[in-house]
């Protein structure tokens, strides 16, 4: 039992190690003076996909399978969502659509 501690204790200063010399190498970086590299992208989740765009769930879970509509993505295990961009473009060409027999 003790041999597995000692290796139990040895992994744990390794990766203590390890994150040290992370933050080490963060603070030699340069720092840039224009905007952060990491964009974000705002998401939804189907309460306002809803609010949206007037169709049923299964109508858009068809037209999502088509290729049809913005393919949702897993934010965690427990929470899907869709780029909020995607769904605004879609809703932009659906109503240029509707408005080329005007």
């Amino acid at each position: 039992m003790e041999s597995i501690r000692k290796g139990e204790a040895s992994a744990v200063r390794a990766r203590h190690r390890g994150h040290v010399e992370g933050l080490q190498n963060l603070e030699q970086r340069p720092q840039s003076d224009g905007p952060s590299a990491v964009s974000f992208r705002r998401t939804i989740r189907r309460t306002e996909l809803h609010k949206m765009v007037p169709l049923s769930g299964t109508t858009i879970y068809d037209m999502e399978r088509r290729g049809e509509f913005p393919r949702r993505f897993n934010l965690t295990a427990c929470c899907v969502v869709r780029d909020l961009a995607d769904v605004e473009d879609w809703v932009t060409f659906i109503d240029m659509g509707s408005n080329v027999g005007v």
